[in-house]
C-alpha cells in the first residue's frame, strides 16, 4: 500500500490576480496557502482532517481530505492524505 499526499489548487479566482492590473499573479496567494498548510501540519501532524466524501475516492483506504480556502474565503482546492493499494 502506498500512502500519498495530493494537493490541487485552482488559481483562477480573484485572490490569484493582481488587484490593480487584474493580471494572473498567483505567487503571493499560493505562498500564503502553502505556509498555512505547512503550519497546520507542523502543529498537528494528523492535520485538520475530515473523512473524505468525494465518491471518486471512496474506493481508497484511509482517505483523509481538507478543503483549501483562498484569502477571500472561497474553496480553491483540496489536499488529501490517502492510501492506494497496489502501487
Amino acid at each position: 500500500m502506498t500512502r500519498r499526499f495530493t494537493l490541487s489548487i485552482n488559481t483562477e479566482h480573484a485572490a490569484f490576480h493582481d488587484a490593480k492590473s487584474g493580471e494572473h499573479a498567483p505567487a503571493s496567494e499560493l505562498a500564503r496557502i502553502l505556509r498555512r498548510i505547512a503550519s497546520a501540519l507542523e502543529q498537528d501532524p494528523r492535520g485538520p482532517w475530515q473523512p473524505h466524501i468525494d465518491p471518486r475516492l471512496r474506493a481508497r483506504e484511509g482517505g483523509l481530505h481538507q478543503n483549501i480556502l483562498d484569502v477571500n474565503g472561497n474553496v480553491v482546492g483540496t489536499y488529501y492524505l490517502h492510501a492506494e493499494a497496489g502501487l
